[in-house]
């Protein structure tokens, strides 16, 4: 269906069970065609606002009854056309329906959003099998090519199954807080075994969510020192929003006294700034200068350094390094390698054999996002930010590994004197020498 498409009304029929309260049971194959139809369309709804029960028979106690039988579908060149899209549901008047007015706003500037791996989806049941099911592939070549596709083919799948899955976490708050209100009502009026049920019910789905909201903000703050306990919601949000703020770029002095505020102008001037900062000059390749420094490295250690990598010597490197770190360019945390490694690992192997027998990264492992934290709490130049990498949780196993097999002959290889960044020595000793 390439024409946008936008149908609304009374189609009568609800879409699941739970959209409808009280009367009789609704059963599957009441609604089962009218699903069909809908997906078989490619039409979906944009979300809504106020309670989600559209419909009410006009009655109370016993025989009052509940539906959700009014929608607004759309489809997706309808949703490109128009991406301001937002449905209200107003209160009843004068009939048992209650009116629905949508509003379309003004074209934005549409931009891709970037693929951002969530943790919670690591603890549901189906997680597992959307991973494997889209992990294979049928075609054979270099390692990094054959990651860099099953990589792609995860990211599409796992975000239409979070859209089918989780839907919109703060939407379905919202709609869940109006159904709780309405069944906590029913059940104030007869407090049957029936209308406990439902009520627990719509409980405890809302509990799961507000669980949901917890880990999502969570991850945002990325406080990784933070123990599990409450419901620490609230505080996450704020912490975000403290970090947002703190970033925000508004205006920056590019010289002489002239200050730029417009954004797009910001953006060329960083560009150019850390373009001119960051590029190499001359031959990185040259590695003359280390013809003057005495090899100490011994034909056991370097027989050991040279050896074979094993796959579990890759695994241990995955597992070592922070699961809940900001990812990289991918989107990826490492709380996905970890959790998937038993899908993964072998393909995680097989791209670091091929990188240590000589093959050339290519960018899809090495590209990093920049990001800029003030120095101070007054910005005024570029200088006055710290640059940091955010590197593919892959690019931090492939130098682990590396560090994991160097680690071990360190200390025989570096003076006696250099106390600090070494493992089973501290800095605190040459002080103590001094005094």
């Amino acid at each position: 269906m390439k024409l946008p498409w936008l149908v609304g009304g009374d189609f009568n029929v609800i879409l699941h069970e739970d959209e409808k309260i009280r009367g009789l049971p609704v059963h599957p194959p009441k609604y089962e065609d009218f699903v069909f139809c809908v997906n078989s369309c490619g039409l979906f709804e944009q979300g809504f606002e106020r309670s989600p029960f559209i419909w009410w028979n006009g009655r109370s106690n016993a025989a009052c009854i509940f539906k959700r039988l009014d929608r607004i579908f759309v489809n997706f060149p309808f949703e490109n056309m128009l991406p301001a899209i937002e449905v209200e549901h107003l209160i009843r008047t004068g009939s048992d329906h209650a009116p629905l007015v949508m509003s379309c706003g003004e074209q934005t500037t549409n931009f891709v959003k970037p693929f951002r791996f969530l943790n919670f989806w690591t603890k549901h049941t189906a997680f597992m099998d959307v991973v494997r099911q889209n992990w294979e592939v049928d075609f054979i070549r270099d390692p990094f090519f054959m990651f860099k596709q099953k990589l792609r083919r995860v990211k599409e799948a796992l975000s239409k199954w979070s859209r089918e899955t989780f839907g919109d976490i703060f939407k379905q708050l919202a709609i869940l807080d109006d159904i709780i209100r309405v069944k906590e009502m029913l059940f104030e009026e007869e407090p049957s075994i029936e209308n406990r049920i439902l009520l627990q019910k719509a409980q405890s789905e809302l509990k799961k969510y507000l669980s949901i909201e917890e880990q999502y903000w969570k991850q945002k703050a990325g406080m990784t020192w933070f123990a599990e306990g409450d419901r620490n919601t609230c505080f996450f949000h704020n912490h975000v929003n403290g970090k947002r703020k703190k970033l925000q770029l508004k205006r920056i002095e590019i010289g002489s006294g002239v200050w730029i505020e417009d954004q797009e102008q910001l953006a060329t001037a960083a560009v150019d700034f850390y373009q001119e900062h960051v590029t190499n000059e001359g031959d990185p390749s040259d590695f003359s200068l280390l013809n003057n420094v005495p090899s100490i490295v011994i034909m056991e250690q370097n027989l050991e350094l040279s050896r074979l990598l094993t796959i579990e010597e890759v695994r241990i490197a995955v597992f070592e390094l922070s699961g809940e770190s900001a990812s990289g360019i991918d989107g990826f945390t490492g709380l996905f390698y970890q959790t998937c490694w038993d899908v993964i690992g072998a393909d995680i192997y097989n791209m670091v054999l091929h990188f240590y027998g000589g093959a050339a990264l290519p960018k899809s492992i090495t590209h990093t996002n920049l990001l800029l934290v003030p120095k101070k709490p007054r910005v005024e130049t570029f200088s006055d930010l710290r640059r940091i990498s955010l590197s593919n949780f892959i690019n931090k196993v492939l130098s682990r590994v590396l560090h994991d097999r160097l680690e071990i002959f360190l200390p025989s290889l570096i003076s006696p004197n250099q106390s600090g960044f070494m493992k089973g020595r501290s800095i605190f000793e040459n002080i103590l020498l001094t005094q």
